[in-house]
């Protein structure tokens, strides 16, 4: 019973202890003016004086209790800010710090329906001067700092909260975090925040590593590092399915993807083994231009493997017997054609060879309209500066921009800001950083499969992770943990996945491999139902008042009147779902793997020495 009552106590009832502490001092007042004042024996009076102001006292303590819990749920929390420098001084090798709060528990449930029950204007709770009810986080114990185990985000992690929550702001502070304890970090950007690229590039100049951060953005071209999308890959297969999985597509039997896919299979595989290495330019330059001179490429370096010196005059020989050479099929590769199909198929057969031969002797008309869904895909990633900055030449001295790949940002430990201006370019940003992800989902097969490197640990961060949902993602959720990749999402509602792939079902396979999940202030009433549903239940107690009265209809005099009142527990969500929409800016509710569920509020990360990390900054990009 005793806990029962401490769940039911009200911080807005009458401070009846204060009445009684007055009245225990008055007493006191007055058993000492009876003893000084009066014939009376003093002792007992000054002996009744000292107990009444005891008291007094203990009288008074409960009553200062209940009004600085009343004043601080009525005064909410202000924003708090905080330097780089003093956020690095708070961090523990194998602990994140993710500001300060509580752990919300039962009491803090009945707490907030007591208060949701009643008129919140009428109890003084009115809204500060940013959005949300700071009375949320007043209700629990004295704040804490809040440490997360490094181990809880092997289970990837999804931050969710509506436009302006503080979603990005905290995506920051763990991101100079993974700076600091030297992860290779990967932020991948759709709106291009300046802010979230400032503080990883100030976090690498503040560790004296300012050659970590690597920039990427096609609205800055000039100032951009060129990345090469199709460098890690095991089977060339792979390289097909990255690509094919940017169409647009009504279904997954679709059958001009499914084209589209073997044609790009089957380029690739040309490339492969005519010994060039695959880029999106090449593979453009190949389906867009024709054929011929990637087949003539990849026969010439099979007759060479295979036949040494020798095979040219034979082929020669054969090209006389040739009809005349249409602009699709020159003479010579009609030769060499032949030659393959006579001499060498038998013994020498090339899968490469074959498909590539299929789509040369496939109807130009109908070849055509089967890629109608693939060009575009292939054009928007190869224009203008794109073409450059997707599909680098690592030989061309000209240009100083640096090349990398997902492998390498990983293995020298890079900190990756992907900016993909989406904002200006929505299609041409989602697609690059969908086929980014794919990169990345390569790389960490090869990590799973052959081993990691120093123990060395991936954090990647995506915000508005709707933007670049693919296929591609689901897979690197579900699998990549074996391979040191820690994923944390960021997204307004959980309908944005839906939207992005056409499916509730397969939206809801992004969310279950979410085994964190940490909510802002969330406006959408499904995503509030969803994060509700997903804390456990609790017990809460009741107090239930009933009344009645009778009366007999042929003698008024029997009258009788009855009043109870009873206790009982009804089952109710941990964290009231209407909560979610009021809390304000950097609050949040954090449930990790396990059930633990943590109520905290974050601060702004400012630098107090950012003129002159700015000035590093600029220094160091002009060197």
């Amino acid at each position: 019973m005793a806990a029962k009552k401490i769940l039911f106590q009200d911080p807005f009832r009458p401070a009846y202890e204060a009445i009684a502490s007055g009245v225990w001092f008055v007493t006191g007042l007055l058993a000492y003016y009876l003893a000084h004042h009066t014939i009376l024996p003093t002792p007992p009076f000054m002996g009744l004086m000292a107990v009444c102001l005891v008291m007094a006292v203990v009288r008074l303590i409960p009553a200062v209790r209940l009004w600085a819990v009343r004043y601080r749920v009525r005064e909410g929390c202000p924003l708090a800010f905080i330097a780089p420098k003093t956020l690095l001084r708070q961090m523990r090798p194998d602990q994140f710090w993710l500001g300060t709060g509580f752990e919300w528990t039962a009491a803090q449930t009945v707490f907030a329906n007591e208060i949701l029950r009643r008129d919140a204007r009428a109890l003084g709770l009115t809204e500060s001067a940013t959005p949300g009810a700071g009375w949320i986080h007043s209700i629990g114990p004295p704040e804490q700092p809040i440490y997360i185990p490094a181990t809880m985000f092997h289970g990837q992690t999804l931050v969710v909260g509506t436009t302006g929550a503080g979603k990005t702001r905290l995506m920051e502070t763990l991101i100079v975090q993974c700076v600091a304890k030297g992860h290779a970090v990967i932020i991948i950007d759709p709106k291009s925040d300046l802010d979230l690229r400032q503080s990883a590039q100030r976090a690498c100049h503040l560790v004296g590593q300012p050659e970590r951060f690597v920039f990427f953005n096609p609205a800055f071209p000039e100032h951009s590092a060129r990345l090469d999308p199709l460098r890690n890959w095991n089977r060339s297969t792979e390289l097909a399915n990255r690509i094919a999985s940017l169409i647009p597509s009504q279904s997954a039997s679709d059958p001009w993807k499914a084209f589209s896919q073997r044609v790009l299979d089957t380029v690739v595989s040309g490339l492969v083994a005519s010994r060039e290495l695959p880029n999106l330019l090449k593979i453009r330059a190949a389906i867009e231009g024709g054929i011929e001179p990637l087949l003539e490429k990849t026969l010439t370096a099979h007759f060479r493997d295979l036949l040494g010196d020798g095979w040219e005059a034979d082929i020669r020989e054969l090209s006389t017997t040739v009809l005349r050479p249409t602009p699709r099929k020159p003479r010579d590769l009609d030769g060499m054609i032949r030659y393959y199909k006579e001499k060498v198929r038998d013994d020498h057969p090339s899968t490469a060879i074959e498909g590539l031969l299929s789509m040369h002797q496939h109807d130009h008309a109908h070849f055509s309209k089967m890629i109608a869904s693939l060009l575009p895909v292939l054009n928007m990633l190869t224009s203008g500066h794109l073409a450059a900055l997707l599909s680098p030449n690592r030989t061309d001295d000209q240009d100083p921009r640096p090349v990398w790949d997902v492998a390498s940002i990983i293995n020298q430990q890079k900190v990756l800001y992907l900016g993909l201006d989406s904002l200006s370019d929505a299609m041409v940003g989602s697609a690059i950083g969908s086929i980014f992800l794919a990169d990345l989902t390569a790389a960490c097969g090869d990590r799973y499969n052959y081993g990691i490197q120093d123990q060395q640990e991936i954090f990647v961060f995506v915000d508005e992770a709707a933007e670049v949902a693919t296929d591609t993602l689901i897979q690197l959720l579900n699998k990549s943990r074996g391979s040191g990749t820690r994923i944390t999402l960021a997204t307004q509602t959980f309908a944005d996945f839906a939207a992005r792939f056409g499916s509730e079902s397969k939206a809801r396979q992004v969310l279950a491999n979410c085994n964190n999940v940490i909510a802002l202030r969330v406006l959408d009433g499904e995503t509030q139902e969803y994060l509700a549903d997903g804390l456990i239940k609790t017990k809460v107690p009741v107090i239930r008042e009933s009344e009645g009265e009778s009366a007999h209809s042929n003698n008024p005099v029997l009258y009788s009147a009855s009043y109870g009142t009873s206790l009982s527990e009804e089952e109710a969500d941990l964290f009231p779902a209407p909560l979610l929409g009021q809390l304000p800016n950097l609050h949040y509710i954090a449930k990790l793997t396990g059930g633990r569920l943590i109520k905290g509020r974050l601060p702004i990360l400012q630098s107090t020495l950012r003129v002159a990390a700015d000035e590093q900054i600029r220094r160091h990009q002009e060197r």
